[in-house]
């Protein structure tokens, strides 16, 4: 139990000092200024710097010796994204780091990196003023008109799809389809449809966790299906999975019989409402009656947003990659709930995950 003395020096602390106007000015600039420290970020977390310290303390210049990079300038980069909790410096030996719980994961984001640092991605983004003024993607101003789609210019570029590809894998292999299955409930269900699975990551992880259902269909464009990856995907599920080579938005070539369920992971983001309604109506028409469809995405909650909290970034995201009237954002509940409504679905229910990603539920009534 707290002493008096303890609740009078509780009572009595002074304010919080607010900042002074310079002090404003100067965390304003911070911001301005993070680009520069995302760009640091993404090269230390590509040139495995985290990994390479381990639970060592090294110097920079060791460090630079390992990973092929500047020492100079990789102490500079490490000292700058220090002041975010990224690696601590050993402030008696100058240049000379250790990792931290948030450097570690910095380093687990390789994939991640990659992708984004990639420097037609940097090209993309150095047009994002395009998307401020006209709500179009930073793709169609890159791309001069030929496609408004990050998704669809990727996965027709060689060396563009297999990092992207990497990027997913890594996504499906941590926290977040762990945190889906934990809650995904498929009780009496005796078939499972992915639609925009990908190479199968997804389906794979369900599969591994429910492996007595009858039937694993995974649902993607011609390109994905086809793939070499995607067939060992299919191959490691087994007799029961089988791949559907279609466009979705047009129509879905699966049997009501073979299937009850049908999810759909970080698929609608990229898209308009036109086309999330093709979708769900496509999807309706294939599931039987008391069929249920799992939308499984990031929602956004007006007012709620923090750096823990990547609902803000994605949508942000979707905006420069896919653009606004092309398309993708992160959609509230009730934006989700209307969409199913117009689609022929009865709103179910919302189950949130422990990784920040919601399933929205919908089921075919007869």
């Amino acid at each position: 139990m707290a002493t008096q003395t303890q609740r009078d020096a509780v009572v009595r602390s002074p304010k919080v000092r607010e900042p002074s106007d310079i002090e404003l000015r100067l965390q304003a600039m911070g911001l301005i200024d993070m680009h520069k420290v995302a760009d640091a970020a993404m090269h230390i977390a590509s040139a495995e710097i985290p990994l390479f310290l381990g639970d060592k303390e090294l110097s920079a210049a060791e460090l630079a010796v390992l990973s092929s990079e500047n020492a100079d300038f990789l102490e500079r980069a490490m000292r700058l994204v220090s002041m975010y909790g990224y690696f601590t410096e050993n402030q008696y030996k100058k240049g000379f780091f250790r990792n931290t719980r948030h450097s570690v994961a910095l380093g687990e984001c390789k994939p991640y990196a990659d992708f984004f640092g990639h420097p037609i991605l940097r090209k993309i983004w150095a047009r994002t003023g395009y998307t401020f003024k006209t709500g179009k993607s930073a793709v169609e101003r890159y791309l001069n008109g030929a496609t408004n789609s990050l998704v669809h210019f990727v996965l027709g570029h060689e060396e563009l799809r297999g990092i992207f590809f990497r990027m997913l894998g890594w996504f499906s292999s941590f926290e977040q389809v762990p945190a889906i299955l934990d809650v995904l409930d498929l009780k009496g269900v005796h078939g499972v449809m992915d639609v925009g699975g990908a190479t199968g990551d997804f389906l794979e992880a369900l599969a591994a966790k429910h492996p007595g259902l009858d039937a694993y269909v995974l649902v993607d464009l011609p390109h994905n299906i086809g793939s070499p990856e995607t067939a060992a995907t299919l191959q490691r599920i087994g007799g029961k999975a089988r791949g559907v080579a279609c466009d979705a938005l047009n129509s879905i070539l699966v049997q009501p019989d073979e299937i009850d369920r049908a999810t759909v992971k970080f698929l609608f983001q990229d898209h308009s409402n036109q086309s999330v309604l093709r979708f769900l109506k496509n999807i309706w028409k294939v599931l039987p009656s008391g069929g249920t469809v799992d939308i499984i995405e990031m929602l956004t909650v007006p007012g709620l947003a923090t750096p823990q909290n990547y609902a803000p970034t994605m949508d942000y995201i979707m905006g420069v990659h896919e653009g606004f009237e092309g398309g993708g954002h992160v959609r509230t509940l009730e934006e989700l709930k209307a969409l199913l409504t117009a689609s022929g679905f009865e709103f179910f229910r919302v189950i949130k995950t422990r990784a920040g990603i919601s399933i929205v539920e919908g089921i075919k009534k007869a």
